[in-house]
């Protein structure tokens, strides 16, 4: 899809490579996620702190995604993304995007119990809605950590919630549209 070396919003971790300076700066991947979007957030704290990200077509990576863990739909998978798709949103979403996306989150939620529940199109799923609640669980357990850990990451931002908000739009876009280039000026607009 992508000919040219192209700006991308952030990477998967397990096919990135980091500059030991960024790490310096933000600090490492966050041991309270363990697996499963760790990367996300390094990604989105690596964005809001005015980093960027390359991808470089060249480059060859050989993974196959959650092998030790049991399969996407494992409990364990299911557990760890519940959880920290909400500590990714507690911890690092700027509060006006975050209010937006409330909403969205809740029901996206309610459908995927809701379809757990009545309908055969998620047996893998069904299976694990255990593992479902615990992640739920385990994430308002961790609140209050992420809630403490968010006002180092906000108040270390070095973009604005707009500018955040125009990136991660241009990057939905640029998925849709399957264009290899995120192009942002220095004010933080579509070019």
């Amino acid at each position: 899809q992508f000919e040219d070396l192209t700006e991308v919003f952030s990477a998967c971790a397990a096919a990135a490579c980091y500059r030991r300076s960024m790490f310096d700066d933000i600090g490492v991947f966050d041991e309270d996620f363990f697996c499963y979007m760790e990367d996300i957030d390094i990604g989105i704290r690596a964005r809001l702190a005015g980093y960027r990200c390359l991808a470089v077509p060249a480059a060859r990576v050989y993974h196959i995604g959650s092998a030790t863990t049991g399969g996407d739909m494992s409990e364990f998978s299911v557990r760890m993304t519940a959880k920290n798709i909400f500590n990714v949103l507690l911890k690092d979403i700027p509060a006006p995007m975050l209010f937006m996306m409330l909403p969205k989150v809740i029901a996206a939620q309610t459908v995927l119990v809701f379809q757990s529940l009545f309908t055969r199109q998620r047996p893998k799923l069904r299976k694990n809605m255990r593992g479902y609640w615990q992640g739920i669980g385990g994430a308002l357990r961790q609140a209050p950590l992420m809630l403490r850990k968010r006002r180092d990451i906000q108040r270390a931002r070095r973009i604005s919630s707009h500018q955040f908000s125009v990136l991660l739009r241009a990057s939905e876009q640029q998925k849709r549209a399957g264009r290899g280039t995120l192009a942002i000026s220095e004010r933080g607009q579509p070019r």
